[in-house]
């Protein structure tokens, strides 16, 4: 996923500072593997995968294909606004599965300063506005997503629009080589009543 995503990026913070990770998670949002850049931004990906999983499992709801982009981080998804993360349920045999997740800093996403953030902030908003999880993954309502994300950009939009795509492949990347594994090896039983089933 990591490297998926460092070779499709077009913005120097992932493709040369390595401020990114990724991980898989299992059917309830617990990270169960993390990947070997910025382990920082990734420690908190199961809380939002968590969180997403408990509270928009019935509304919009979960099925195959959802992606969840977030960049609260009360909520879980990084260190702070401008680490925005995109999250993916796996299903198979129409039930979930590990899932995954994404994560990279942007390099400015609004607030007082250059950069979305500030040395003299005396709370979260001096930054960038945060965003609770919410579904992406068809393309228009994914574009329309990042363009609230980056309205407030100064200098470089095309950074921050260039790790989106590339988080939505290090998913699909993973997604493929779980589905193989499950393939060849087969899904485990899993405890029915703890995980949404597919929509």
């Amino acid at each position: 996923m990591g490297e998926a995503l460092k070779r499709m990026s077009g913005s120097v913070v992932v493709t040369d500072c390595n401020d990114f990770d990724a991980a898989i998670m299992d059917e309830v949002g617990d990270v169960v593997q993390v990947g070997l850049y910025n382990t920082e931004l990734a420690a908190s990906l199961d809380m939002a995968a968590n969180w997403t999983l408990r509270h928009r499992a019935t509304r919009p709801g979960i099925g195959p294909g959802d992606m969840f982009l977030c960049n609260d981080p009360w909520v879980g998804a990084g260190l702070h606004q401008n680490d925005v993360s995109l999250f993916a349920p796996l299903f198979i045999g129409g039930e979930l599965f590990p899932g995954t997740g994404a994560v990279a800093h942007q390099v400015d996403l609004g607030g007082v300063s250059p950069g979305s953030w500030s040395v003299g902030a005396t709370d979260v908003f001096w930054e960038s506005i945060p965003i609770p999880p919410v579904k992406s993954s068809r393309p228009a309502r994914s574009a329309t997503i990042w363009r609230i994300c980056t309205c407030a950009v100064r200098g470089c939009p095309s950074w921050s629009r260039s790790t989106c795509g590339p988080r939505i492949g290090a998913n699909n990347v993973a997604h493929d080589r779980l589905r193989a594994l499950c393939e060849k090896y087969g899904a485990p039983n899993r405890q029915s009543g703890h995980a949404p089933s597919a929509q």
